[in-house]
């Protein structure tokens, strides 16, 4: 969607996911959507957000594929977000 929009487009390319690092970039960078998948991106997502704030306005959707996300993650990342 974002390169579609001609957006920059950033791909996470580590083995593990860093949630900090994924945060930090896009604050740095100013991302506008995030895609994630599921419960397996959300929980660490979640818990780094917890940790410490992040200037995250630019930010205006996240989507995600590939598992199902929790309710209560979907929560979370909303109250954390909004």
């Amino acid at each position: 969607a974002a390169l579609l929009n001609g957006q920059t487009v950033i791909l996470y390319d580590k083995p593990t996911l860093d949630a900090a690092a994924v945060l930090e970039t896009a604050e740095r960078e100013k991302v506008g959507l995030m895609t994630m998948v599921g419960d397996a991106y959300a929980r660490p997502l979640i818990a780094e957000l917890q940790r410490r704030p992040y200037d995250l306005s630019s930010l205006f959707a996240i989507g995600t594929g590939g598992a199902a996300t929790n309710q209560r993650h979907q929560d979370a990342l909303l109250e954390l977000l909004p």
